[in-house]
Parts: C-alpha cells; structure tokens; sequence
C-alpha cells in the first residue's frame, strides 16, 4: 500500500532531521519530473503536525505565514501575504477554510489558523 502525501512529507522531515539536526525556518520538499514539471510544499515550524500534514503550496504557505497568530480580513491578508486581492487569492483562501481538517477559520473578525486539538467548528 502506498504511503499517503501527509505521511510522506512527515518521513521526509523525519529524514532532514536525522540527518542534519533539529532545522530552524521552513522546510521545502520539491519533485520534479523529467519533464520539469515541479511540485512544491513548504513546511513551516510554527505549523505543528496538523499543517505538515496539509502540504500547503508556496502561496498557501505565505498566507498561514501572515496571518501567524492573529487575524485579518481578506483584503488585509493578501497585502500582509505578498498577492493581490483577487478572486485567484480569495479562491485558495476558501479553500483553506474547506480543507478537512481545515487550515483557516473564518471568524467575524476575519480569517485566522486553525491550530492542532482546537475546536474546528465554523
């Protein structure tokens, strides 16, 4: 049976540790084919096992990236992450909330982490 993507990128990171120690800052793992087509998931150390496990994109790592602990509306999180407010960022931004588990809850404050054991109600 083959390893599912969140295992995977667990033994990764397991691996880069064994080896080289505990690792300070973002973890990235890249595939590439022969052909050049990449795919690319950015670890971060402030995510815990419940966002390693989500293999977040490059964009989707910046977002979680901004937000940190707090929380922010749309238009405010795309500027802290670096992209345009546009329906491209408030697309993967709906969809960080729809993932299960999810990675961001949306508040009436704004959009905020989901951290590991918390209550992931909408």
């Amino acid at each position: 049976m083959p390893l599912q993507r969140s295992e995977w990128l667990r033994t990764a990171r397991d691996i880069l540790t064994e080896d080289y120690g505990q690792t300070q800052g973002d973890i990235v793992v890249t595939i590439q084919d022969s052909l050049g087509n990449t795919i690319r998931y950015t670890l971060t150390p402030e995510q815990g096992s419940l966002l390693l496990a989500a293999a977040l994109s490059p964009m989707e790592a910046d977002i979680v990236r901004a937000l940190g602990d707090g929380c922010m509306i749309g238009k405010r999180l795309a500027s802290a992450a670096g992209y345009v407010y546009n329906s491209q960022f408030r697309t993967i931004v709906a969809n960080l909330c729809e993932r299960r588990p999810p990675v961001l809850r949306k508040t009436d404050q704004g959009y905020r982490v989901v951290s590991a054991g918390a209550d992931n109600g909408r």
